[in-house]
């Protein structure tokens, strides 16, 4: 039996091995096509469910591929990630259970639900593109399996725990990954994907996530985690040492504003925390102390001085713009000049035309800081012009709503491309209309509910501690979705289905004495 299962543990991690394996080299050294893609994510499920059972390993596995987000492929005219392949195949991994997991669905589960169904109807009724919209409308259900795949096998402490510590685990590599490719590109020259900030022309790290700012949201809401348990002493303490470093450091690299804003206010909700949080009995472990919380932020300081000041000096290419891989045009067009940013959206779809990307700077962090407080940010206007608009369109149709996608269906953006809300409250309006931001406001009222009887029950579980501390991670992802949502990512919809696991368990009664 012993040796049974440590052979089944070894194929697991070299199943993972092979899958990390076939994903490098085909993402860095060779193209990266649809046969490679679709071997990575079926190795990757099969080796996670050989380590950690069926159900288990098919989370851990579409945790994994979820944490891919950036990296796809072209299959059938379509964009693949590795989400939208280990979704499915998870759904065949859980299948055989699916009557019992359907039964589990509670009134947080059918609210969530309801909502994805709801998105459905008014790009049907009302969007200038019903098709495209249906299109985006599968891509979000994809997404949202990962919210159900998660908070319906996540049923005991056992398995929380487990699937807790695997997604905290993701997600400092996840930062560890972006502060890699800050260091190659500062300091060797050697770009593992940085984005150029089209404003500021500063570099940003995206990590294996599609843009810097979903990057940073997630690492933040590792790194908050991480300190909350901490501060409650719960959860995996050396794993969430870890994270709380690694997570303050890479918002830094993200340059996201709005994470950082939010990473400020989850400290001081951790505060807060630690202040009302008395449990009624002995907590084991516990809360770390002040040595651990100052070995975190000495930590940081070093790592933050590492971070910027050897490339403080560094030369500047000429300020810009670049020519970057052309698209061609149409026989007879005129060459396009290459514009500056601009802050108006244009009706229309986009057109084929010359690629133009920003000539990279020096990463100015000390002026990204100061541009939190600017009001004459041309980011910050586009994105108030974007919600003016928005809120305009909505009011044709402000019961139902007009449509996933609907808005990139009116309007293209000064990057010629689709426009796409980023504000997640003014996409679920728009999109949803007042219906839509029932369901979902609901769905998060819930939530919200159950938390306030966690800090009024204050039993002082170790699933309790860590359905707390995720609370401030969930909460601050909330706040860095005002400036750019990730409603389409299957990472967030995971995380948001593991912090529904976590606050039900925790709310079970436990049973008495000398009672099964």
């Amino acid at each position: 039996m012993a040796a049974g299962i440590d052979r089944r543990i070894a194929g697991g991690i070299a199943g993972l091995a092979c899958a990390l394996a076939i994903f490098g080299i085909h993402r860095f050294w060779v193209d990266f096509r649809s046969i490679p893609i679709l071997l990575t994510c079926l190795v990757l499920v099969g080796s996670q469910a050989l380590l950690l059972g069926r159900a288990r390993g098919a989370v851990v596995a579409l945790l994994i591929a979820a944490a891919l987000n950036r990296y796809s492929s072209e299959f059938a005219g379509a964009t693949v990630k590795p989400e939208h392949i280990v979704a499915p195949l998870t759904g065949l991994l859980l299948l055989p259970d699916l009557r019992r997991l359907l039964a589990r669905l509670d009134r947080v589960d059918l609210f969530v639900l309801a909502w994805l169904l709801w998105s459905l109807v008014p790009g049907l009724l009302n969007a200038p593109d019903p098709g495209n919209s249906t299109r985006l409308w599968m891509m979000l259900m994809l997404a949202a399996f990962g919210y159900f795949a998660v908070a319906l096998t996540v049923r005991t402490a056992g398995r929380a725990y487990t699937v807790f510590t695997a997604w905290l685990t993701i997600a400092t590599g996840i930062g560890i990954w972006g502060l890699v490719t800050h260091f190659a590109y500062h300091a060797l020259d050697v770009n593992l994907g940085i984005q150029v900030n089209p404003v500021t022309f500063d570099p940003s790290i995206p990590g294996p996530f599609h843009e810097a700012n979903l990057f940073g949201s997630a690492v933040m809401m590792a790194g908050l985690t991480g300190l909350a348990l901490l501060a409650l002493g719960g959860g995996p303490q050396r794993l969430a040492w870890t994270a709380s470093l690694v997570g303050l450091l890479a918002v830094q690299v993200s340059f996201t504003r709005t994470v950082w804003i939010a990473y400020l206010g989850g400290l001081i909700l951790i505060a807060l925390g630690k202040v009302i949080y008395q449990p009624r009995r002995r907590v084991l472990p516990q809360p770390a102390g002040i040595t651990a919380f100052g070995g975190v932020f000495a930590l940081a300081i070093l790592g933050t001085v590492a971070l910027w000041v050897p490339f403080s000096n560094t030369p500047q290419p000429p300020q810009g713009v670049a020519f970057s891989t052309p698209t061609p045009l149409p026989p007879g067009a005129p060459t396009p000049t290459p514009a500056p940013t601009q802050t108006f959206l244009q009706r229309g779809t986009p057109v084929a035309e010359h690629n133009w990307t920003p000539a990279v700077r020096e990463a100015d962090i000390a002026g990204r800081v100061g541009s939190i407080a600017s009001t004459n940010d041309s980011s910050v206007r586009l994105r108030l012009e974007f919600i003016r608009i928005a809120l305009r369109d909505w009011r044709e149709h402000p019961l139902v709503g007009l449509g996933i996608g609907s808005f990139g269906q009116e309007y293209i953006n000064s990057s010629n491309e689709r426009a796409w809300l980023t504000m997640f409250a003014v996409r679920i309006l728009h999109d949803g209309g007042v219906v839509g931001v029932l369901l979902f406001g609901t769905a998060l009222a819930l939530l919200l509910v159950r938390v306030v009887g966690l800090l009024r029950a204050r039993s002082g579980g170790r699933v309790e501690r860590i359905a707390l501390a995720m609370a401030v991670g969930i909460a601050a992802m909330f706040v860095a979705f005002l400036a750019t949502e990730g409603l389409q990512l299957a990472w967030y919809w995971c995380s948001l289905g593991l912090f529904a696991a976590l606050v039900r368990i925790a709310a079970q009664p436990r049973p008495a004495p000398g009672h099964a």
